[in-house]
Protein backbone atom coordinates (compact mmCIF):
# COMPACT_ATOMS: atom_id res chain seq x y z
CA UNK A 1 0.00 0.00 0.00
CA UNK A 2 1.42 3.32 -1.08
CA UNK A 3 0.57 6.58 -2.75
CA UNK A 4 2.17 9.39 -4.72
CA UNK A 5 1.12 13.03 -4.72
CA UNK A 6 1.67 15.36 -7.65
CA UNK A 7 0.71 18.99 -8.15
CA UNK A 8 -0.79 19.64 -11.59
CA UNK A 9 -0.30 23.39 -11.83
CA UNK A 10 -1.87 23.77 -15.28
CA UNK A 11 -5.09 22.17 -14.01
CA UNK A 12 -4.83 23.75 -10.53
CA UNK A 13 -5.24 20.27 -9.14
CA UNK A 14 -3.70 17.94 -6.56
CA UNK A 15 -3.35 14.44 -8.06
CA UNK A 16 -2.92 11.37 -5.87
CA UNK A 17 -2.31 7.82 -7.14
CA UNK A 18 -2.93 5.02 -4.63
CA UNK A 19 -1.95 1.37 -5.02
CA UNK A 20 -2.28 -1.80 -3.00
CA UNK A 21 -4.47 -2.68 -0.04
CA UNK A 22 -6.15 0.35 1.51
CA UNK A 23 -6.68 0.61 5.26
CA UNK A 24 -7.90 3.43 7.48
CA UNK A 25 -4.38 4.59 8.43
CA UNK A 26 -3.46 5.00 4.76
CA UNK A 27 -6.72 6.83 4.06
CA UNK A 28 -5.96 9.28 6.88
CA UNK A 29 -2.42 9.84 5.61
CA UNK A 30 -3.64 10.43 2.04
CA UNK A 31 -6.33 12.90 3.07
CA UNK A 32 -3.98 14.76 5.41
CA UNK A 33 -1.40 15.17 2.64
CA UNK A 34 -4.15 16.18 0.20
CA UNK A 35 -5.58 18.94 2.36
CA UNK A 36 -2.09 20.25 3.14
CA UNK A 37 -1.24 20.41 -0.58
CA UNK A 38 -4.59 22.03 -1.46
CA UNK A 39 -4.11 24.70 1.19
CA UNK A 40 -0.44 25.27 0.33
CA UNK A 41 -1.23 25.91 -3.35
CA UNK A 42 -4.69 27.45 -2.91
CA UNK A 43 -6.21 24.84 -5.24
CA UNK A 44 -9.75 23.50 -5.01
CA UNK A 45 -9.49 20.41 -7.23
CA UNK A 46 -8.46 17.01 -5.90
CA UNK A 47 -8.13 13.89 -8.07
CA UNK A 48 -7.56 10.58 -6.28
CA UNK A 49 -6.87 7.52 -8.43
CA UNK A 50 -7.80 4.35 -6.56
CA UNK A 51 -8.03 2.19 -9.69
CA UNK A 52 -5.14 -0.02 -8.54
CA UNK A 53 -6.31 -0.64 -4.97
CA UNK A 54 -8.05 -3.34 -2.99
CA UNK A 55 -10.31 -3.05 0.03
CA UNK A 56 -10.04 -5.26 3.06
CA UNK A 57 -13.30 -7.26 2.77
CA UNK A 58 -13.45 -7.53 6.57
CA UNK A 59 -13.50 -3.75 6.99
CA UNK A 60 -16.95 -2.51 7.92
CA UNK A 61 -18.67 -0.06 5.59
CA UNK A 62 -19.55 2.10 8.62
CA UNK A 63 -15.92 3.23 8.63
CA UNK A 64 -16.90 5.43 5.70
CA UNK A 65 -18.74 7.69 8.14
CA UNK A 66 -15.67 7.86 10.36
CA UNK A 67 -13.65 8.85 7.28
CA UNK A 68 -16.10 11.64 6.41
CA UNK A 69 -15.84 12.88 10.00
CA UNK A 70 -12.05 12.84 9.66
CA UNK A 71 -12.32 14.90 6.46
CA UNK A 72 -14.41 17.46 8.36
CA UNK A 73 -11.80 17.58 11.14
CA UNK A 74 -9.07 18.19 8.55
CA UNK A 75 -10.87 21.36 7.50
CA UNK A 76 -10.92 20.72 3.75
CA UNK A 77 -11.40 23.91 1.75
CA UNK A 78 -15.17 24.47 1.65
CA UNK A 79 -15.47 24.61 -2.12
CA UNK A 80 -13.03 21.80 -2.88
CA UNK A 81 -14.14 19.42 -5.62
CA UNK A 82 -12.97 15.82 -5.12
CA UNK A 83 -12.97 13.24 -7.92
CA UNK A 84 -12.13 9.58 -7.38
CA UNK A 85 -11.27 7.21 -10.24
CA UNK A 86 -12.07 3.58 -9.45
CA UNK A 87 -12.44 0.24 -11.24
CA UNK A 88 -13.90 -2.06 -8.56
CA UNK A 89 -15.63 -2.35 -5.17
CA UNK A 90 -18.40 -0.01 -6.26
CA UNK A 91 -20.70 -0.76 -3.29
CA UNK A 92 -18.04 0.45 -0.84
CA UNK A 93 -17.20 3.51 -2.86
CA UNK A 94 -20.82 4.54 -3.43
CA UNK A 95 -21.52 4.32 0.31
CA UNK A 96 -18.61 6.67 1.05
CA UNK A 97 -19.63 8.97 -1.81
CA UNK A 98 -23.17 9.26 -0.41
CA UNK A 99 -21.93 9.87 3.16
CA UNK A 100 -19.49 12.55 1.99
CA UNK A 101 -22.10 14.31 -0.14
CA UNK A 102 -24.56 14.26 2.77
CA UNK A 103 -21.88 15.98 4.88
CA UNK A 104 -21.55 18.72 2.25
CA UNK A 105 -18.49 17.56 0.30
CA UNK A 106 -18.49 17.96 -3.49
CA UNK A 107 -17.20 14.44 -4.08
CA UNK A 108 -17.90 11.95 -6.86
CA UNK A 109 -16.59 8.58 -8.01
CA UNK A 110 -15.98 7.89 -11.69
CA UNK A 111 -15.30 4.68 -13.58
CA UNK A 112 -13.44 6.72 -16.20
CA UNK A 113 -10.33 8.81 -15.58
CA UNK A 114 -11.32 11.10 -18.45
CA UNK A 115 -14.81 11.69 -17.01
CA UNK A 116 -13.32 12.47 -13.59
CA UNK A 117 -10.93 15.09 -15.02
CA UNK A 118 -13.67 16.60 -17.19
CA UNK A 119 -15.90 16.96 -14.12
CA UNK A 120 -13.07 18.67 -12.22
CA UNK A 121 -12.25 20.99 -15.12
CA UNK A 122 -15.90 21.91 -15.74
CA UNK A 123 -15.94 23.84 -12.52
CA UNK A 124 -14.30 27.24 -12.16
CA UNK A 125 -12.27 28.00 -9.06
CA UNK A 126 -13.40 30.53 -6.53
CA UNK A 127 -11.36 31.85 -3.60
CA UNK A 128 -10.59 29.30 -0.89
CA UNK A 129 -13.00 29.49 2.03
CA UNK A 130 -12.85 27.12 4.96
CA UNK A 131 -15.71 24.76 5.81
Amino acid sequence: MSFTLEILHDEKCVHIKVSGLINMDLRHEILTCAVNALNEHGYLRLFIDVSDTQFNPNEMMTRAIALVNFMTELDFPQKCRIAFFYLSDEEYRKFFECAAQTAGFDLNYFGSEKAAFEWLKSWSDIPVNKR
